[in-house]
């Protein structure tokens, strides 16, 4: 019998060593897969132009060594050979020569104006470019589902109707604006709910994480079992809003430390749960696309009545963009007088190339 049961030990630690060599070459096989796919979606122009930039850079290199061998053979040639100095008198001008003072105000005049053109024209250009009122979306087939105003100096950046106190004054046009995104996100399809919603954008900077928070909180004072995950791999913050402790988080959960319920946070809100996120320095998009991360997705879509997730911007972290496929509704926030049109045209590629053309905006930060 001890023979058996040592024999049982046995295999079983092979077993797990076997189990753990798999998973060590999975990790290694998904991380050269994707490092193969971003190589690949290098363009061909862009490789050819870094080439031709290292070459440049060796005949510079080239340059300034064949520089310094002439400038050593010249100072050794000086030691040979006498310097020549040619010395003349200096010859008494026949007439005097004074400014022409007409010739260089007409002249001052004319590359002041150049300048004032150039200037005012790459002001133009830049002003052009912005995103600065929802016309500019609108024109070309987006849908921009609401407005949020600037916050006022010194006000919260959570506004929760339901727990104000007395120091806080929230205003209510950006209450009414949570609002109205949480009124079209309860009746925007009566045919297929939308219960799971992502808040991303294209760039960093443009106010996501805070419009995240807030439509969470809408949805919740609305009588709704809410929960609000914070995805962002690069960036977390969410667990700096509402000053809860990051850990446990999202990270312990898919890498099997923790499980589901450990995780989930309460907050001030009674009907509003939180999931915090650690950074992750390395491979994070092999995490966020990974099938523990999609079992995640569909558990807790059955335990809650709306679950909110908070990403990384697109631009820190493109994989993003693979999960909006089983998302209800995608929100991108486009903030006014900061957004560039080209990045927000480069948003809706990286969303339509991973199969995702449905979405809407937020417009973000709108100047009264």
């Amino acid at each position: 019998m001890e023979f058996l049961k040592n024999l049982s030990i046995n295999l079983y630690e092979n077993q797990i060593r076997v189990n753990s060599i798999d998973i060590t070459k999975s990790i290694i096989f998904n991380a050269l897969t994707t490092l193969e796919q971003r190589f690949n979606l290098i363009p061909f122009s862009i490789i050819d132009e870094a080439r031709q930039l290292r070459m440049k850079k060796v005949n510079n290199s080239l340059e300034l060594k064949l520089n310094s061998k002439f400038e050593k053979l010249k100072a050794k040639e000086k030691t040979f050979f006498a310097e020549i100095e040619s010395i003349t008198n200096a010859m008494v001008p026949k007439s005097f020569f004074s400014p022409d003072i007409t010739l260089n105000i007409i002249l001052g005049a004319l590359i002041g104006l150049i300048i004032g053109i150039f200037i005012a024209i790459s002001s133009t250009t830049t002003k052009i470019e912005l995103i600065t009122t929802t016309k500019d979306l609108e024109e070309s087939g987006y849908k921009i589902i609401a407005q949020i105003p600037s916050f006022p100096a010194g006000s919260p950046l959570l506004f929760d109707s339901l727990n104000e106190s007395e120091n806080e004054k929230l205003d209510p046009k950006i209450l009414n604006s949570f609002s109205s995104i949480e009124t079209f996100l309860k009746y925007g399809n009566l045919d297929n709910p939308l219960k799971t919603i992502l808040v991303t954008s294209g760039q960093d900077g443009e106010g996501k994480s805070v419009i995240a928070s807030n439509i969470a909180i809408a949805l919740a004072n609305s009588g709704n079992k809410v929960l609000l995950v914070d995805a962002d791999l690069k960036k977390p913050q969410l667990n700096k809003f509402f000053k809860i402790k990051a850990t446990p988080s999202l990270a312990h959960y898919l890498f099997r430390k923790k499980e589901l319920d450990e995780i989930i946070k309460s907050t001030h809100n009674n009907n509003l749960d939180l999931i915090t996120c650690i950074e992750f320095p390395q491979n994070p998009a092999v995490i966020i696309t990974s099938e523990r991360m999609q079992n995640f997705m569909n558990q807790v879509k059955q335990k809650y009545d709306y679950v909110v997730y908070d990403t990384s911007s697109l631009c820190l972290l493109k994989e993003t963009a693979s999960i909006t496929k089983n998302i209800d509704e995608v929100i991108i926030v486009v903030k006014a007088n900061y957004s560039k049109i080209s990045d927000f045209l480069n948003t809706d590629f990286m969303l339509t190339e991973s199969g995702t053309s449905n979405f809407n905006v937020v417009l973000n930060d709108v100047k009264a």
